[in-house]
């Protein structure tokens, strides 16, 4: 957009801002400017939404959305349902191409008021108002962007009763079913998506017009013979919803009985954008986690294209169809001639702020053999789990355990480094959320342990439990929780011992020492100071004193040795802050020396 389209578009903001009165013709052209000025630039949208336009809705909608209900109003004539439906229509427009004004809809207050205004347009179906019928359309619009743009906008769906709402216009026409189902494709859970399942008409429908969407010359929509108006459907928008919906494992078989996969596979070919064939790779890998439709004649048929896209230049769509590839075919897998791998799985890429935000251990190690040390541990979470899931494993590391975690996001072959790590690993542990439940890379890691019946310990880290196939793997075993901080110091030491006797040491190693702890990723920073172990004497503690700064102590350590201060370390590992209150009480340390203790303790035990 040019620079003189970029003011005008800013001065029509600027009028709007400081309107006191909204049924006017002036509103309505400044708002028709902002509708047909939306284009594909993430800068032009990030920059509309940077200079307030997502914040207008609110103020808006409470000046304008009145009018659809007045019973005098005569639409036609009416400046204020003109300037109304103009302004859902800028909204739609914007929020179709950014996710930034999708987000800002939700932090503002926008998603619920458009579900109240569903909720009050309803009963007005029977009367048979397009112009009622037109706006719904628009506020339809606005709710699938703003939800498949910016899927942290879910709760606020579910805490304003959308599902009820939704559920209600699946007793409507077929066009208002589709409305409906492409909303709560990504806000269902999966007792609700069951539910759904049985009656079979979300994905029926989705997979009908999915099929007829593939075969229009642009793929950029189909217009429905079964729907009134001119409603499209790009295919990849369906293929989101199918994929979303195929996180329940019910849905799965009804998407292959309805015939979906020949569809998603036609995606696959080069007619198709190469983000579009990313969706279908994604697709293919998410039924694949069903037994009879990975082995199915026509999910078979998907494999060649797939070896095909897996050597692409683009190495994002190269390792999704890789990933599919993996469950397809099995793990058995192992064409990997292709420098397509340089790059993780990027549907579940961390935004930037996590790699800034988690300062990543050194990698260095002053121990040659260390490096070729074996994991013990192996943590599989989410991204947005990840900051939990560091302070379990430094709580890991500090007790002496081995530990592979991925903290960068894993660069090379992102299967062969996942598929080693659970090889390689005794202990599994799994940080269960919602988001890992709905992660196909996540479910590859615990499938792939499960299979190799490799010990695998759940780890709650968010308060609710998740269901679907992640609730059924939590239900093998016991789980301990760590979603809050005071779970992690309460039960920490519970994970210690079950840890240690599943390696077999009970939490030690064989020679009654921890080793140091590696990672492929995240490894622990070297230690400095001089070591210790529980066969150190007490003079060996007495100079480990002395050459730590902590002469202070000497005193009061006399009759120490090695295999008290070992049981001091695993007290600090467990819950550090009882730890420190107990050196203040009993061996009368302020917080400096206390400190300065702690420090040299972990670093002598590693």
């Amino acid at each position: 957009m040019a620079e003189a389209d970029i003011h005008k578009l800013d001065g029509a903001l600027d009028y709007l801002k400081k309107c006191t009165d909204f049924i006017t013709l002036e509103v309505y052209e400044k708002l028709y400017l902002i509708s047909y000025q939306c284009g594909n630039s993430d800068a032009l949208a990030k920059h509309i939404d940077d200079a307030g336009f997502g914040l207008l809705f609110p103020k808006l909608w409470g000046e304008l959305s009145g009018y659809l209900y007045e019973e005098n109003c005569n639409p036609p004539a009416c400046q204020g349902l003109a300037n109304f439906d103009i302004m859902l229509s800028s909204f739609v427009n914007w929020s179709y191409d950014s996710h930034y004004l999708s987000a800002t809809l939700g932090k503002c207050g926008a998603i619920s008021l458009l579900l109240k205004g569903l909720e009050k347009i309803i009963p007005y179906h029977e009367q048979g108002n397009k112009d009622i019928a037109t706006a719904e359309q628009w506020i339809f619009g606005i709710l699938q962007n703003a939800i498949q743009k910016c899927s942290s906008n879910r709760e606020i769906y579910r805490d304003s009763n959308a599902v009820s709402i939704m559920e209600g216009y699946l007793k409507l026409d077929a066009r208002w079913q589709m409305e409906s189902i492409l909303v709560l494709a990504f806000i269902i859970n999966d007792s609700e998506s069951a539910l759904l399942a049985s009656s079979g008409i979300s994905v029926e429908i989705l997979t009908t017009v999915l099929k007829q969407a593939v075969n229009i010359d642009d793929h950029n929509g189909v217009i429905d013979n079964v729907m009134t108006g001119k409603v499209l459907y790009p295919a990849v928008y369906l293929l989101d919803a199918i994929n979303h919906l195929a996180i329940n494992d019910a849905n799965k078989d009804i998407i292959q009985a309805n015939g979906a996969i020949p569809a998603i596979i036609r995606m696959l070919d080069d007619d198709f954008p190469q983000e579009d064939q990313k969706l279908a790779a994604e697709v293919l890998w998410n039924l694949a986690f069903i037994e009879s439709i990975r082995k199915s004649e026509v999910m078979q048929g998907a494999v060649p294209r797939l070896k095909v896209l897996k050597k692409t230049q683009n190495r994002d769509l190269g390792v999704v169809c890789g990933s599919a590839l993996w469950e397809i075919v099995g793990d058995t897998y192992t064409d990997t001639g292709s420098s397509s791998q340089s790059a993780a799985y990027t549907s579940h890429y961390p935004p930037p702020s996590y790699e800034e935000a988690i300062s990543e251990p050194d990698t260095a190690s002053t121990d040659p053999a260390a490096s070729q040390s074996v994991p013990q541990i192996m943590i599989s979470y989410q991204w947005n789990s990840q900051s939990r899931a560091v302070q379990i494993r430094d709580r890991l590391v500090a007790a002496g355990f081995k530990v592979w975690m991925d903290v960068t996001n894993m660069r090379g072959d992102i299967l062969t480094a996942m598929a080693d790590a659970v090889q390689n690993s005794d202990v599994i542990l799994i940080c269960m959320t919602e988001s890992y439940k709905d992660s196909q890379n996540c479910r590859s890691e615990a499938s792939y342990a499960y299979k190799l019946k490799k010990k695998i310990i759940p780890l709650l880290v968010e308060k609710d439990t998740p269901d679907g196939w992640l609730g059924l793997l939590q239900g093998m075993d016991l789980y301990y929780s760590f979603h809050s901080d005071d779970q992690l110091k309460k039960n920490m030491g519970q994970l210690l011992k079950a840890i240690g006797e599943s390696v077999g040491t009970g939490g030690d190693t064989a020679d009654g020492q921890h080793q140091t702890s590696q990672q492929d990723v995240s490894t622990a920073s070297p230690r400095k100071g001089k070591q210790l172990s529980p066969g150190s004497s007490e003079d060996d503690v007495q100079s480990w004193l002395r050459d730590s700064n902590l002469t202070e102590l000497c005193e009061a350590f006399k009759e120490l040795d090695g295999r008290h201060l070992k049981r001091m370390h695993r007290n600090c590992c467990i819950d550090d802050d009882k730890f420190e209150e107990l050196l203040k009480s009993e061996y009368n340390m302020n917080h400096k020396s206390s400190t300065k203790f702690i420090v040299a303790l972990q670093d002598a035990f590693v």
